[in-house]
């Protein structure tokens, strides 16, 4: 079987993922609609375990193109702390759901859920899938 090589963003039933996200700030962080969809978080939790926290359901439902009710954005999260540092996910406001503690070098795949798309009463759900 011969070798296949893309060029850009590479697209799957499943999304795709366009280029990891670095951060390694020393506190909590809340994600923003365009680091959620590049598709891969690399988080350094910097010395201690962090909770970090998603966009609100609003800045969900604004960032996700023709958006309904069942759309998704979904994303990995890749703890790559030097030391034995959990990074735990919670939602932000209009976002129910939190992911639990993530092990150094481990990943999770995750996705907002958008329950209810009608502005001023945005909803979405944080699964682990």
């Amino acid at each position: 079987m011969g070798a296949t090589h893309f060029s850009g963003p590479v697209y799957s039933e499943g999304g795709f993922i366009n280029q990891a996200i670095t951060i390694a700030t020393a506190g909590p962080v809340t994600y923003t609609m365009p680091q959620i969809l590049a598709g891969l978080i690399l988080r350094d939790a910097a010395g201690a375990n962090r909770t970090d926290t998603t966009p609100t359901a609003a800045q969900v439902v604004a960032g996700i193109a023709e958006v309904k009710v069942g759309s998704a954005a979904d994303f990995f999260v890749r703890n790559i702390s030097g030391g034995a540092f959990t990074i735990t996910v919670q939602g932000g406001a209009g976002v129910t759901g939190t992911v639990p503690a993530i092990a150094q070098g481990a990943s999770t795949h995750m996705a907002l859920v958008v329950t209810n798309a009608t502005p001023g009463a945005e909803a979405v759900a944080l699964y682990v899938v």
